[in-house]
């Protein structure tokens, strides 16, 4: 009986070792990779890894815009270049000149309105004129005498006899007075004297066509259709837009149908001052619409 316990024990003591072996089988060695099958139930708070801090998103410097192109450089001949409003231009005129202007026209047209004469205040610099548009013959003459006196056919005498427009060398000689005024900003938009010009060529051009002659393109302000001055020429300068290969009788007339027989003031009439008197008519420049 005691042999068959201690061989009990010993079956026993076998099978406890068996098991704790496999118990250590199960593990896995330190050294060795296992992957851990994902489990739904929570794991122990101590098994759990500390969560790892998400790196900070990098944020790129925006692109530097692309430095903006320089201003184009104005063109002196160009048609749109006006060389009064250009400071880098010798005839630039500058503020202080504007705002003495701006006194003397102020002064120039209290004395027109005085006459009951209107007078319209555009700066010279931007091809303006004092004379109203819209007047009549009658009415031209009228504002005429009272802007540059009785004798503004052949002026004579000092500016006490120039009329209103007198009164601007009186300032300038220290007789008078001109208070100083605001002096606005000029207005924008508005065709420049050379395009003003170039508008009126056209319409001397259409016309002398319609006539049957050629009136050549040309720019008062461009070397490129000057003929260079040559002081020891014998013969008048060409006249730019005249076709040089003319006869003497075709010159002639050519010239009536340009500037036509009119006769001057009081007896002006723009139907017989030829093509020219057309264009200053149709561009409401004569005062006698």
């Amino acid at each position: 009986m005691k042999r068959r316990i201690i061989g009990i024990v010993a079956v026993t003591s076998v099978a406890a070792l068996a098991a704790a072996a496999f118990a250590l089988s199960a593990q896995a060695a330190p050294w060795q990779h296992t992957t851990t099958p994902a489990s739904s139930e929570s794991p122990a708070a101590g098994d759990v890894e500390p969560a790892s801090t998400p790196e900070a998103p990098t944020s790129e410097a925006p692109a530097a815009e692309p430095a903006a192109e320089p201003a184009a450089a104005l063109d002196p001949m160009a048609a749109d270049y006006n060389p009064y409003t250009d400071p880098a231009n010798p005839d630039y005129v500058t503020p202080a000149a504007k705002a003495d202007w701006y006194a003397k026209n102020s002064v120039v047209r209290k004395c027109m309105t005085d006459l009951g004469l209107g007078f319209e205040t555009m700066p010279w610099w931007l091809g303006g004129s004092p004379q109203p548009k819209g007047l009549d013959n009658n009415q031209t003459i009228a504002w005429t005498i009272g802007y540059y006196g009785e004798n503004y056919m052949s002026p004579t005498g000092g500016p006490e006899e120039a009329g209103c427009s007198g009164l601007m060398q009186l300032i300038d000689d220290g007789v008078i007075a001109a208070p100083p005024v605001p002096v606005p900003a000029d207005p924008v938009g508005l065709p420049t004297e050379r395009q003003t010009w170039l508008a009126y060529q056209d319409l001397v051009r259409s016309c002398m066509k319609e006539r049957g002659y050629e009136y050549l393109y040309w720019e008062w302000w461009n070397p490129k259709y000057q003929t260079p001055f040559d002081p020891l020429a014998t013969e008048p300068e060409p006249f730019a837009p005249q076709p040089q290969d003319q006869t003497e009788e075709q010159a002639a007339a050519w010239t009536l149908a340009l500037n036509g027989d009119a006769e001057p003031f009081p007896d002006y009439r723009w139907e017989d001052a030829g093509c020219n008197g057309y264009a200053t008519h149709a561009s409401g420049n004569d005062n006698m619409h």
